[in-house]
């Protein structure tokens, strides 16, 4: 069985995380990872990631011979609207694999060979880590005719596509309403069908049209870390521990929720090891130092917010004296 995973990346550099994903993959040794880039990969990655030479003006070029639409890259982020379309867009590298599959790379993956072992890549077509939605940080593919082209059985696709915004039509679109998270919704057990939602996305495609193919949705994947919790990474594998509860196994961790906290910091590491732990303050390379620099981090939290009081209190103070 062959995987490949499509991930086209436009930008100056790779971001300061790059080496913890690749790091991870190294142990999904049974999945291609091929970056769409004009970028150098790091000297040292896995022999598993490899590099497809391809600028943004080629990208867009691709976009407009293989999809007939026009690509607006202003915000390199719009790629993820075109997730579902990779099976199609990047068809010519596609043509000796069984699986493909569409990821991010703020993210360490978990152990992917226990996926195999639960035979889920024989019993299913498509194959999503959240239940209620596409998991557009990491899903996969059966490589044939009706899914590359699936994405086309959304009316908006097309509008979608050559919009230069993010909509989330890779996963479950927005909701009128921007203050409204409509994973929250979803999670709370409302229908996706029944909600006003910008587009049509994709995970309503996959949900409501007919189109034979068996899905496999189940919510493996960690986004978010409590105040009280702490991830394992150990060779291959991703455990979540929180109090006296067992540890809990995923198959990534996505810092999606972290990654928007000043709290949060990403190691200078050197060179990446086979074994960290990450908390909701940040990563840590030895367990027995973790509560001392969580106490840490959390001082140097709190350190901005004091100084952004003292500051408004002084600027408060010069206004009363200047109206005086």
């Amino acid at each position: 069985m062959t995987i490949k995973v499509i991930i086209p990346y436009v930008g100056d550099a790779f971001p300061p995380y790059f080496p913890l994903f690749l790091k991870s993959a190294e142990y999904a040794d049974f999945i291609d990872f091929l970056f769409v880039t004009d970028l150098e990969l790091p000297p040292e990655h896995p022999s598993n990631v490899r590099k497809v030479h391809c600028s943004s003006d080629e990208l867009v070029s691709r976009a407009k011979g293989k999809l007939g639409i026009n690509l607006d890259l202003t915000y390199p982020y719009k790629l993820c609207d075109l997730k579902p379309a990779y099976g199609h867009l990047f068809e010519d590298l596609l043509t000796d694999t069984d699986w493909w599959g569409i990821g991010d790379i703020d993210l360490v993956l978990g152990d992917f060979h226990s996926l195999k072992a639960e035979g889920i890549f024989d019993q299913f077509d498509i194959i999503s880590f959240r239940q209620h939605w596409l998991s557009g940080s990491l899903a996969f593919f059966r490589n044939n005719e009706v899914n590359r082209i699936l994405y086309q059985a959304s009316p908006d696709w097309k509008k979608v596509f050559e919009q230069a915004r993010y909509v989330g039509f890779d996963e479950a679109a927005r909701l009128p309403n921007k203050r409204d998270n409509i994973y929250d919704n979803l999670r709370n057990g409302e229908s996706l069908q029944d909600l006003n939602t910008t587009c049509h996305s994709f995970s309503e495609v996959v949900f409501f049209h007919e189109h034979g193919q068996r899905l496999y949705f189940q919510n493996r994947i960690k986004e978010f870390i409590a105040e009280d919790e702490l991830i394992h990474f150990k060779d291959g594998h991703v455990l979540a521990k929180r109090g006296t509860a067992a540890p809990a196994s995923f198959l990534h961790y996505h810092w999606v929720t972290e990654k928007r906290s000043y709290k949060f910091s990403y190691p200078d590491w050197e060179t990446i090891p086979n074994e960290f732990w990450v908390s909701h303050y940040g990563f840590h390379r030895n367990h027995e130092n973790v509560a001392s620099e969580i106490a840490d981090r959390k001082q140097k939290a709190r350190a901005p917010k004091a100084h952004e009081l003292v500051t408004k209190r002084l600027l408060g103070g010069l206004k009363r004296r200047l109206w005086k």
